[in-house]
């Protein structure tokens, strides 16, 4: 997740995914005015202001590291496996790709179902395998895809832990993410190393992609964008 500084504005693309983003959780985990909800692994506070913003709930940002500097929204460092937070004493629990990060996905919604609420929600931002592998990036190195996909669990596994948890009414939707990275940023970063990562490829493969991302840049222009979708998974404790 990109980090700003409080008092900085993020480029505009990003601002329409905070906004987004902020309007669905709070319109489908039924946030109101004054409830405490949890971004479980928040690496930043942005989305956190922008929920406060889009339905006057209280946001508390949990991450195993400290924030950098002040930050405008209440912060915890602790880890998504253990939630230091009393039994029903939160409204909702929010997490944006986080499962990939985790030992044990459901260890994380077990706790997410021990500190929310009767009434109160659980809403799981992440990619499902499919929508990884329809990354650009993902199409350009399909050893990045499997082994994304190697180390997330599928939306129908989320779904399964979340009965499991005792959660109910569990609703999945697809959703265009306004903020998916330019042609050129895809182009810095295999240019750079950050795609493919870790993931051994041949280097005529990384030459490939970047030839092809150079003639698309040239076609296209470099802020050029793919549609990408995300899944956002929610669901109720009954």
């Amino acid at each position: 997740m990109v980090t700003f500084m409080p008092g900085c504005t993020p480029p505009e693309p990003i601002c329409r995914s905070l906004a987004l983003w902020a309007w669905l959780a709070a319109d489908r985990m039924k946030l109101g005015h004054g409830q405490l909800v949890l971004d479980v692994g928040s690496g930043g506070w942005l989305f956190a202001e922008a929920l406060e913003a889009a339905c006057s709930c209280r946001a508390v940002c949990v991450d195993l590291r400290p924030p950098s500097g002040e930050m405008p929204v209440l912060w915890v460092c602790a880890d998504a496996e253990r939630l230091p937070f009393g039994s029903e004493t939160v409204d909702g629990v929010f997490a944006s790709h986080v499962l990939h990060h985790l030992r044990r996905p459901l260890c994380f919604v077990r706790e997410a179902a021990r500190v929310v609420r009767r009434g109160g929600h659980v809403g799981i931002r992440c990619a499902s395998h499919r929508q990884i592998r329809l990354r650009l990036a993902c199409r350009l190195f399909p050893e990045v895809a499997e082994r994304a996909c190697r180390a997330a669990p599928d939306v129908p596994e989320v779904v399964c832990m979340l009965g499991a948890c005792g959660f109910a009414d569990v609703r999945v939707e697809e959703v265009v993410e306004p903020a998916s990275p330019t042609l050129s940023a895809v182009l810095e970063s295999v240019r750079s190393g950050a795609i493919p990562g870790p993931v051994p490829v041949r280097a005529e493969d990384i030459l490939r992609a970047v030839e092809h991302l150079e003639a698309r840049v040239a076609t296209e222009g470099p802020d050029a964008r793919e549609c990408e979708e995300l899944t956002f998974i929610t669901a109720r404790k009954p």
